[in-house]
């Protein structure tokens, strides 16, 4: 149980740093029609293949499959040269922040490009 409520309060304090709160989405979702965010470091030159982009996937989308409020099935992601793309649909502007931050965390992700859109049935 405290393992859960820490885990919880580590991915709060990232959706603050990251500005990944319902508000801060929507306006950019209008703006622009994405949400773009990136890791604080860069890999840089480091080269990236096609198994590490196959692994962040999957590594993306077991994330999204044990959280209770996303859709593995209703979130699509992508991955090339560890950039990922993130479409679909949830029930919330903040599983939008959490989406994007579950896959930041990957191996290999070096920034997310996300066109989720917010649907009442997510």
């Amino acid at each position: 149980m405290a393992a859960a409520q820490n885990t919880s309060d580590a991915l709060s304090a990232k959706l603050d740093t990251l500005d990944l709160h319902a508000g801060q989405i929507m306006d950019e979702l209008k703006r622009t029609g994405e949400v773009i965010r990136r890791k604080a470091y860069d890999i840089g030159e480091q080269a990236v293949n096609a198994a590490s982009d196959a692994r962040a996937v999957i590594e993306i989308k077991a994330k999204y499959a044990a959280d209770s409020t996303l859709s593995a099935r209703k979130i699509s992601v992508a991955c090339a040269q560890g950039r990922v793309t993130l479409s679909g649909t949830v029930s919330s502007p903040d599983d939008i922040g959490k989406a994007i931050a579950l896959a930041l965390e990957a191996d290999g992700v070096r920034d997310v490009t996300c066109t989720i859109q917010v649907s009442p049935n997510g």
